[in-house]
């Protein structure tokens, strides 16, 4: 085996967790950096080592769901009961296909900075100085008329379509030439 300081070594019970080593009120009994562990059987007897690198930070993960998601207990739940945990969320199936990619939509958003930036400081003031502002208030119908007021829009120019009446006069006499 490999000379370690002594400083280094912390024994441990085979049942307990690296994380009752840490200990939650500041008792930390490893040292930040590599930590070789004896991990003792429980009559007390050398199981083996373990290396733990322990950085001195508090952890993230949520340890109120440790139990529920350790594949040992999902697996022996599934042994008993014959039935896979259901997922909460299960996703979102839908056609993208139309979806821009991410540098598309970037450029997509800066273009629309940009025209937003271009605009007098009096219409930016009406929308608080927002884009998606100015974008929910021309998406909204009722808003039309008062937005060519204010130059956002052109008026569309509807073209009347003139019907013509045709009618076919001696049809019968077409068809016998």
């Amino acid at each position: 085996m490999v000379q370690v300081k002594k400083t280094l070594l912390t024994e441990m019970k085979d049942i307990e967790k690296v994380a009752d080593l840490i200990g939650e009120k500041g008792d930390k009994k490893l040292k930040i950096g590599k930590n070789l562990i004896k991990v003792l059987d429980s009559k007390g007897n050398l199981k083996r080592y373990k290396v733990v690198n322990y950085s001195g930070d508090h952890s993230q993960v949520q340890k109120d769901m440790q139990d529920e998601t350790d594949i040992k207990n999902i697996l022996e739940k599934y042994g008993r009961t014959g039935i896979l945990p259901v997922v909460a969320n299960p996703g979102m199936y839908d056609d993208f296909s139309d979806v821009p990619d991410y540098q598309e939509a970037q450029n997509q958003i800066r273009k629309a900075d940009e025209a937003f930036a271009a605009l007098p400081s009096k219409i930016r003031e009406k929308f608080e100085n927002d884009p998606a502002k100015m974008i929910q208030y021309l998406n909204d119908e009722s808003n039309i008329e008062e937005s060519i007021k204010l130059g956002l829009r052109e008026r569309k120019i509807v073209q009347e379509e003139i019907i013509q009446k045709v009618e076919v006069i001696n049809q019968a006499d077409n068809q016998a030439q």
